[in-house]
This record gives structure tokens, C-alpha cells and sequence, in this order.
């Protein structure tokens, strides 16, 4: 089932409404990948906007809504990391300044579980600068990485 749903186009907003309606894990896993991968296969096509409602709406919920779930939380902060990667030239996602003001809330925060995810948002990105996409299907070159990284750095 869900290698056919991954050949299909849906979009984010339809993979939103399965992962709001479902209450499975693995679902809700799966949803959040085929929406990064969708996403990536239509860079070009969408608007800046798309991106970053997607950017919001999957830290917010990691960060809210499943929390309590490491699987998701952390597949959904994964997510994030590589919308990040992926608009760090063309800021379609996520800007430095947006970073910088949502890892400096999460980190100063006086809850000590957003500090935490502060500090495993931060992890996932750095494993995600750290390693290339080459043997993903994601379509981007290793030049985009090395490039990716040093503007990052």
C-alpha cells in the first residue's frame, strides 16, 4: 500500500489530513516522509509559502502534538532538517533568522522537554549537513550537498 501511495503526487495539505486523522504511528511515519519526498519532487512547482506552512506545521506538532512520541517527533524534526538543507539557498522553507528565533525559543524555554527537543532538532540537523543524499532518491547531487554545507558552516 504505501509503496503505491509513495509513486503517487499527493500533496502536503492531504498528507496533513492523514496524519491528523490517523492515530497509528506507523501512519503517521510514513505520511511525514511521502510529504518531504513529494515536496522535494515538486520544488520548483511550489511556492515558497507551501514550504514553509509544511516547515511550521512539522515542527509545531513535534514539538506539541507528538511529543510524547520519539518515532514521530524525531522523524518530524528529520523532516524539518531537511526542508532547511534543501531552501538554504533559496530560504523557500526556512531562513537562518527563522532558525536562529525557533532553536533560541526551544533552548531558553523553562520546560526542560523543549530544551531537549531544542537539543535533538539541533542533532538532526547537524547529521543532516553532515551526510549526503547520494544514494537517496531525492534527486539531489552531490555538489548541491557540498555547496549546502559550506554555505551552512
Amino acid at each position: 500500500f504505501f509503496i503505491n501511495i509513495r509513486n503517487g503526487k499527493f500533496s502536503p495539505e492531504y498528507c496533513r489530513l492523514v496524519i491528523e486523522a490517523t492515530s497509528s504511528e506507523f501512519v503517521t511515519f510514513e505520511m511525514v516522509q511521502l510529504m518531504i519526498m513529494n515536496l522535494f519532487k515538486q520544488w520548483s512547482i511550489f511556492e515558497s509559502q507551501v514550504f514553509q506552512q509544511c516547515f511550521k506545521y512539522l515542527l509545531e506538532n513535534a514539538v506539541h502534538k507528538f511529543r510524547a512520541s520519539k518515532l514521530i517527533r524525531t522523524e518530524m524534526l528529520r523532516a524539518c532538517a531537511k526542508l532547511l538543507k534543501r531552501s538554504i539557498f533559496d530560504g523557500k522553507a526556512c531562513d537562518a533568522d527563522m532558525l536562529d528565533q525557533t532553536v533560541h525559543f526551544l533552548l531558553t524555554n523553562e520546560d526542560p522537554q523543549l530544551q531537549a527537543i531544542a537539543c535533538e532538532f539541533i542533532e538532526a540537523i547537524a547529521h543532516e549537513f553532515a551526510t549526503s543524499w547520494r544514494s537517496s532518491n531525492l534527486g539531489i547531487s552531490f555538489d548541491f550537498h557540498v555547496r549546502a554545507r559550506h554555505s551552512f558552516e
